[in-house]
């Protein structure tokens, strides 16, 4: 068909390309809206306090507890800002650690606190939450090792009450490593064996063992603090039975005269 031209039709072109901005301009404002709306993000970092602790005080991390590892610490950062603002950075981008500003001495326990970095100014920090068990107080101190002499000793009884037990450990001392304020106040080491069911003497092997101080009081190590090597250790425990009644029977013999 012919195109028509004339005052109708550019007054209706017109209409359009304005009707064309408003839509436009109506679309970019309401992204616009939603980029600059405040909105929360939620991210998982892990990180190794373990070596930050010794970078920056030059000792060690114990926790008492086997199953905390500090050489993987997770936590969950959230933080809040623009939508255009938090999708420019990536999560890596994004800094925690331990607060190590307040531990000032060897052998101290202290709170477990965290800091953090974030990569603009207009991002807000909102929490940081550890997503595994940390415990409520870890002990900072030098890690160090030493010899010391191993004993031995029993709990319970024997099968048969009236005895004797003797307990000797065929490894005459034990390396105890940990915490320096803890190991340097260990002079003797007691591995404990259960000679409950024993009836006889044997080699019993024990992974239980007792720590006392220099003038043999116990020390009580809460948690495993101090790691021995060997972990387990063979006892020669020798049991003697005494005043022991035993049972004889007597027959009279008969005699028989010949005649």
């Amino acid at each position: 068909e012919p195109t028509h031209h004339g005052k109708g039709s550019r007054k209706f072109d017109l209409i359009a390309l304005i009707l064309c901005l408003v839509i436009a301009l109506s679309v970019w404002l309401y992204v616009e809206s939603i980029n600059q709306g405040i909105v929360e993000k939620e991210i998982i970092i892990t990180f190794d306090a373990e070596k930050q602790i010794y970078e920056e005080t030059g000792m060690h991390i114990f926790s008492g507890n086997e199953d905390i590892d500090y050489s993987q610490v997770e936590v969950k950062l959230t933080v809040s800002g623009s939508k255009a603002i938090l999708e420019k950075y990536d999560d890596d981008e994004y800094v925690v650690e331990l607060d190590t500003s307040g531990i000032t001495q060897a052998g101290g326990r202290y709170g477990v606190y965290f800091k953090y970095r974030l990569p603009h100014e207009e991002i807000q920090y909102k929490s940081i939450v550890a997503t595994a068990y940390t415990s409520s107080l870890m002990l900072v101190d030098h890690k160090t090792e030493r010899e010391v002499w191993l004993t031995a000793d029993y709990v319970d009884t024997p099968a048969k009450n009236e005895s004797i037990v003797e307990c000797i450990p065929k490894t005459e001392k034990i390396f105890i490593s940990g915490p320096a304020s803890m190991v340097n106040e260990i002079s003797n080491v007691v591995a404990t064996v259960n000679v409950n069911s024993l009836k006889e003497s044997t080699v019993v092997k024990s992974k239980s063992f007792e720590f006392f101080g220099a003038d043999g009081s116990p020390i009580l190590l809460n948690g495993s603090y101090v790691t021995l090597t060997p972990s387990e250790v063979e006892v020669d425990v020798v049991i003697k039975y005494v005043n022991e009644p035993i049972s004889i029977r007597v027959e009279p013999k008969n005699e028989t005269s010949i005649s």
